[in-house]
């Protein structure tokens, strides 16, 4: 009987590339973050992001954000190697947009996620989901309207 090598999932959140603060040391964690993206290659299939991959992340029409950029890098490296790499926003990076999917081939289904894995139902959100108070729902709907893009994009 034989095994798929690539049958591992893996799960990361709240990394906060580009977090100002300078306790966080974006050199030394991104480089951190590279090292887990490379150790996984070889068994991964499937790694989620739940969430703050990014402290702040909005794409304009032309320009991204520059912080971040050995992490992408080694996401298209990983995608391209065959292993699906799904994304989901959380409340620091509700903004992702079409340069991670279509340049880097992350999946940005959107929101929380019902999946099947290994004959498992998991469901998979970031955890400012479970807010339920009304200021943070309010804010979050007012910053993922088109308006409010279409004015910061200004």
């Amino acid at each position: 009987m034989t095994t798929n090598s690539r049958s591992r999932i893996y799960f990361i959140s709240d990394c906060h590339l580009g977090d100002p603060d300078p306790r966080r040391q974006p050199c030394v964690q991104e480089k951190s973050i590279v090292s887990f993206l490379r150790a996984i290659r070889s068994d991964a299939e499937v790694l989620y992001i739940l969430g703050d991959l990014f402290d702040f992340w909005f794409e304009y029409r032309t320009v991204i954000p520059s912080h971040g950029a050995s992490v992408l890098f080694e996401l298209y490296s990983l995608i391209q190697s065959g292993v699906q790499v799904v994304c989901l926003p959380g409340n620091h990076d509700i903004w992702l947009g079409s340069y991670l999917s279509s340049q880097v081939g992350l999946q940005l289904p959107g929101g929380p996620l019902s999946i099947s894995h290994q004959s498992r139902r998991l469901y998979l959100m970031h955890g400012d989901e479970h807010r339920t108070d009304f200021k943070f729902r309010f804010s979050r709907y007012i910053l993922k309207s088109p308006i409010c893009i279409a004015l910061f994009r200004l």
